[in-house]
């Protein structure tokens, strides 16, 4: 197994930012929960640079400052594999947003792939390594780690420095690399990761089969969804399944005045 150094206290995310101050680069990736809660909980990141390879355990270090910073640092190159959920998640929880980022998985899509490939099939395609990637369904709350799961954790960063470099020539090659920069940028923007408050009902096909007075429950409803959702850390889905949704939408055409639909109230 490649080496690496897990960190799990404050002394010792010191010590790595130390350590790596002033690189060039760094592959980045994380391993998060996000079903059954509605805030996703940060479990593990996993860093690679030229000075070695790091685990970091977010539940044992009370400041992730350090490598937070580094995301932010537009001097170093943050090299990602479908990396918008990583930075989505790092700008829920943190309020960051990355700099100077190189996406692999886009950067596919301007080589001729089809968007999106999958990390492996890339890795295998572009550098001729087989992962295993056989740990992909594992408990990343439970402690200590196990040793497959670590290892698994890792190849989704040791490929990402010469996939970079391979990709990076190919780009220029084909012309295409100040396009990908250019969609590359996007992952640096707020506006990228900001929800409209009614994004779930405006963007349901339900809402456009409804009348008016339909379409202001249906909003009222998704919105007590989000609140109990929120209150509870479950999932939304946890709290009504959205395949009841419709049912109970079109069942107040035959309600008289229930007090849901009028004064806010939840349904029973």
């Amino acid at each position: 197994m490649t080496g690496y150094q897990l960190i799990e206290d404050q002394a010792g995310l010191e010590a790595f930012a130390s350590r790596n101050k002033g690189i060039e680069w760094m592959c980045f990736d994380t391993e998060f929960v996000g079903e059954k809660r509605f805030f996703t909980r940060l479990c593990l990141m996993q860093v690679a640079t030229r000075f070695g390879n790091y685990l970091i355990d977010p539940f044992l270090i009370p400041d992730l400052g350090p490598v937070l910073r580094m995301i932010q640092d537009p001097t170093i190159v943050k090299v990602t594999h479908a990396g918008e959920n990583d930075y989505r998640l790092m700008f829920g929880l943190y309020g960051i947003l990355p700099s100077n980022v190189f996406d692999t998985q886009i950067a596919a899509g301007f080589m001729g792939y089809k968007y999106p490939v999958s990390f492996k099939r890339l890795v295998e395609s572009e550098l001729r390594i087989n992962l295993k990637k056989g740990y992909t369904v594992a408990d990343w709350e439970s402690r200590p780690f196990k040793a497959s799961q670590l290892e698994y954790a890792l190849e989704d960063v040791l490929p990402l420095h010469p996939l970079w470099e391979a990709q990076r020539e190919k780009l220029r090659h084909l012309g295409h690399l100040s396009w990908a920069m250019e969609e590359f940028r996007e992952l640096e923007q707020e506006s990228y990761y900001a929800k409209d408050p009614y994004h779930e009902a405006l963007h349901s096909q339900l809402m456009r089969s409804l009348n008016k007075k339909e379409q202001i429950f249906l909003l009222r409803l998704f919105e007590w969804r989000k609140e109990q959702a929120q209150q509870r850390n479950h999932s939304r889905e946890m709290i009504l399944s959205s395949k009841l949704i419709p049912h109970i939408v079109k069942g107040i055409r035959s309600e008289r005045k229930p007090c849901w639909t009028t004064a806010g109230c939840p349904p029973n």
